[in-house]
């Protein structure tokens, strides 16, 4: 029987100084699916309307996994 901390879910988790990106990348680097809604923001720089990619909720990264496995990577400077 499983217990909780063997089921893979997903955990919230909150990186720091809008450094989301660097925390999927390395979530990825150790094969652990990971998540960050974007959206498209369009706005005016010299004159231009200018269309990026930004995260919908600023510092959040979406990560499923096990709560053990996860537990490892709270301690590291991006999260």
């Amino acid at each position: 029987m499983e217990t909780d901390n063997e089921v893979e879910v997903w955990h919230a988790m909150r990186a720091t100084y809008r450094r989301e990106l660097d925390a999927v990348h390395l979530l990825e680097k150790e094969s652990l699916g990971c998540f960050v809604p974007m959206q498209y923001k369009v706005s005016i720089r010299k004159g231009k309307k200018v269309r990026t990619l930004v995260p919908v909720i600023r510092n959040l990264v979406f990560a499923y996994t096990e709560l053990e496995e996860i537990t490892n990577y709270y301690n590291l400077s991006i999260f």
